[in-house]
């Protein structure tokens, strides 16, 4: 008995040092584990992202500008969606040096929102079988509705403040009848201007 006795207790350190080996080694793998998925996670967090500023950098929405007359480079350029006249103009090189600087200072607003699709004309100075005056167009002897003046289209027949403010707030228009597509007036109310309009 007491040899049985004495075998267990030689035994019994090696054990403990066996198994200690084995926790420890146990402990050791788990660590590695664990500092392994941290490490994986986080590069797809990363990515992820990334994904959602791409996607949100491709709804950004793009719009097309026709710029044309006294620019240094005339064509359609596209810009970002809430760019103002001042933006194109700056693509488009500016005003060239047979610009009319009279009409530029009195009827071009360069801090106006662009639309998508929009006409940008700049006319050249001496252009005066077409120039506007005062926002009437002396050729035809109408209103010309991207440049005339809160109070000169509320003089137009069914054309009251409100509407008025509105069509300065749309413009620029390439046509009269954006007047109704930009849903700025109603078609009964269009019928009845539309003969007293026109853009430059």
């Amino acid at each position: 008995m007491n040899d049985i006795i004495r075998q267990i207790s030689e035994q019994l350190p090696s054990f403990l040092k066996r198994n200690i080996i084995f926790l420890a080694l146990f402990f050791t793998g788990i660590l590695f584990i664990i500092v392994g998925i941290f490490q994986q996670t986080s590069p797809k967090e990363e990515i992820s992202l990334e994904k959602a500023v791409d996607s949100e950098e491709a709804t950004a929405q793009s719009i097309y500008v026709d710029v044309g007359g006294a620019v240094m480079a005339p064509g359609l350029y596209k810009l970002d969606d809430g760019s103002r006249i001042q933006d194109v103009l700056v693509m488009a090189g500016g005003f060239s040096s047979d610009a009319d600087r009279e009409y530029i200072a009195q009827y071009l607003n360069l801090a106006q929102r662009l639309t998508d699709g929009a006409k940008l004309f700049i006319p050249k100075e001496n252009m005066n079988s077409q120039k506007s005056v005062a926002g009437i167009n002396t050729s035809v002897a109408t209103i010309d509705i991207n440049s005339a003046s809160s109070s000169e289209l509320d003089a137009l027949p069914a054309i009251g403040m409100v509407t008025a403010e509105k069509i300065i707030s749309n413009r620029p228009y390439t046509d009269i009848g954006e007047l109704v597509s930009k849903k700025v007036m109603g078609q009964k109310t269009f019928d009845k201007v539309k003969d007293m309009i026109s853009v430059y």
